[in-house]
């Protein structure tokens, strides 16, 4: 009666055992195929050539499209009567000489990683429809600053910066209801100076750019 037990005991631990190595092989089979999926997928999933550098763009300053990062030019102070002197934000501008698929933008700035407008938070808009459209919010990284953002097509594209702020000068106003002289202090805004705006579009696959 042991012996035979014994031999059902091996039996079932040899069926296990071939079971267990089975179980393994479909389980490292099935990860091998994703790794490769997921490595196909990775390779396929590639950028276009800098849009910003196509004949025919144009930017608020050439030198910020012209693939030197040696060069570079001033941002526009935004001229808004609903923002205070203090409040002021600027712009730049890339407007390409057709409208392409984006979904990447790369900002180059020196200024942008000092006076304090690191980790500011900016905005990216582009025009869509005859009118501009809020795309994303993004923060000032340092001197590199990349935004992804979901695939839009556009031709054209806004970021809006933030500025330095520098007092200026005081001069003195009355006050038209009591006749109260006012100390106003006066500043100046400073845009950041823009070295490069890189541009860039998915491509799926390998083949002719967008």
């Amino acid at each position: 009666m042991y012996e035979i037990q014994r031999i059902l005991a091996y039996k079932f631990k040899e069926k296990i055992g071939r079971s267990l190595i089975l179980l393994s092989v479909l389980l490292i089979g099935n990860l091998l195929t994703t790794g490769c999926n997921l490595s196909y997928l990775m390779n396929q999933q590639r950028w276009s050539k800098n849009y910003a550098l196509l004949e025919g763009t144009l930017a608020t300053d050439p030198s910020m499209i012209d693939g030197n990062v040696n060069t570079g030019g001033k941002a526009e102070i935004r001229s808004s009567s609903s923002y205070s002197t203090m409040h002021r934000t600027s712009e730049v501008y890339v407007l390409l000489p057709q409208a392409k698929l984006l979904s990447k933008i790369i900002l180059l700035s020196k200024d942008l990683q000092e006076g304090g407008l690191k980790g500011k938070r900016c905005e990216l808009h582009t025009y869509q429809g005859a009118q501009w459209k809020l795309i994303d919010f993004f923060t000032i990284n340092g001197m590199k600053t990349t935004i992804k953002f979901p695939a839009v097509k556009t031709e054209e594209v806004r970021l809006r910066l933030p500025t330095w702020t520098k007092f200026d000068s005081l001069d003195k106003v009355i006050n038209k209801y009591n006749e109260d002289i006012i100390t106003r202090k006066n500043y100046d805004s400073i845009p950041p100076n823009i070295l490069e705006i890189e541009i860039y579009g998915p491509v799926a696959t390998q083949g002719a750019y967008r």
